[in-house]
């Protein structure tokens, strides 16, 4: 059972996840625009991956990013330029904002701390 702080805690940290979770989706959203484009025309594969992360040793999830690679012969994944693009400006994980949207994770409290298995104090 939640105590006052906790529950007030949770409730500020939710509306602060909400408001700077879509005020970035739509700061980024030509940016996100441009780059699901540039993914289309370099091919018809899906746009998002999702990653697979344990939350605790209870629970995972699923954090979404844009594709990087491109499968290659024999299903090996080919690094792509645009992929290599994405990864070292960290475009990749635009999508990770509908993660947060979907209360999977968070901005601010400890539920980011869990995602790598350390917990915070």
């Amino acid at each position: 059972m939640l105590d006052l702080a906790e529950l007030l805690f949770f409730l500020v940290s939710r509306c602060l996840d909400l408001l700077v979770g879509l005020l970035l989706l739509i700061v980024m959203a030509p940016l996100i625009a441009l780059v699901v484009l540039a993914l289309l025309a370099e091919s018809r594969q899906p746009l998002l991956v999702r990653r697979p992360v344990r939350r605790n040793q209870a629970s995972s999830l699923r954090l979404y990013r844009f594709r990087t690679a491109l499968a290659g012969p024999f299903g090996r994944p080919m690094d792509t330029p645009l992929g290599d693009f994405l990864a070292s400006t960290r475009l990749e994980d635009a999508p990770i904002l509908l993660n947060i949207l979907r209360a999977d994770i968070s901005l601010c409290g400890y539920a980011l701390n869990r995602i790598n298995g350390v917990q915070s104090d």
